[in-house]
């Protein structure tokens, strides 16, 4: 019979402490290691499900659709085209950043059929915090809104007109970042504060407008299309469509 001291048993009960609260570290790491690996896997398949999903809502622009319109019971043509809506703010105010968060989501609550949804804005926003709270309170609220409405919040860099002592301006922002628009077939700009009491209606701006197509010079009806007005026009109005993205033709709704 062997004896053990006390200094023996002490030391064999620690090294049976240190190994159990090893193993338990290794299994505690090797399962928030499957965990983070299955949290990554998810967000791939989610990934890839959006992706097939904005496939499968691209349209093709050679082709029309025609509807009954409820108001006249005539046959009316929807293009079959990639559109959008745009709004923009040079100046971050707090009122027009919730008018252009309560239109948005009066276009998903609405049902538009317009899914592209796009807000453009001096990328400074992003770089220099403001000195208000309440501005920073609501830019806030605009980032958390573009995710719950579905809008693309899209930075325009700007340094070039603000070193050349340039102000910004709402016309000076649409013009830097008009190359965001070459995407689409139109885009139509409403501007801030407005208010929309029927989505399907503005839809129908887009959709039973034709299309002036690609701009030809011996072809009026590609720049003097019956749906556009000049925008050299002295009196504008709220809204605004982007055509034949080559050369930008813009034009109020007559």
């Amino acid at each position: 019979m062997v004896l053990l001291s006390s200094s023996t048993v002490a030391t064999l009960f620690i090294s049976a402490i240190t190994c159990l609260c090893t193993f338990g570290i290794f299994i505690a790491g090797y399962a928030l290691q499957q965990h983070s690996v299955r949290n990554i896997e998810r967000d791939f398949r989610s990934l890839d499900s959006m992706q097939a999903d904005y496939e499968h809502m691209t349209y093709d622009t050679n082709k029309e659709q025609s509807i009954l319109d409820p108001e006249t019971g005539e046959l009316a043509t929807l293009n079959q085209g990639n559109f959008a809506y745009l709004q923009l703010l040079s100046e971050p105010n707090p009122a027009s950043i919730c008018s252009t968060i309560a239109l948005y989501k009066k276009l998903v609550e609405g049902g538009s059929t317009i899914q592209d949804r796009l807000f453009m804005y001096p990328q400074e926003w992003d770089l220099i915090m403001s000195t208000d709270p309440v501005i920073n309170k609501a830019l806030s609220f605009l980032r958390e809104a573009s995710k719950k409405y579905s809008f693309w919040l899209l930075p325009i860099d700007m340094h070039v007109i603000i070193e050349q002592g340039y102000s910004l301006t709402d016309s000076k922002l649409l013009r830097i970042g008009e190359l965001q628009f070459m995407a689409y077939d139109s885009v139509l700009y409403l501007r801030t504060p407005g208010l929309l009491l029927n989505a399907q209606e503005l839809d129908k701006i887009i959709l039973t407008r034709p299309l002036p197509m690609k701009y030809e010079p011996t072809r009026q009806e590609s720049y003097r299309n019956a749906a556009w007005i000049g925008w050299r026009h002295a009196r504008t109005s709220p809204t605004w469509l982007f055509e034949d993205l080559e050369i930008l033709l813009l034009g109020r709704i007559s």
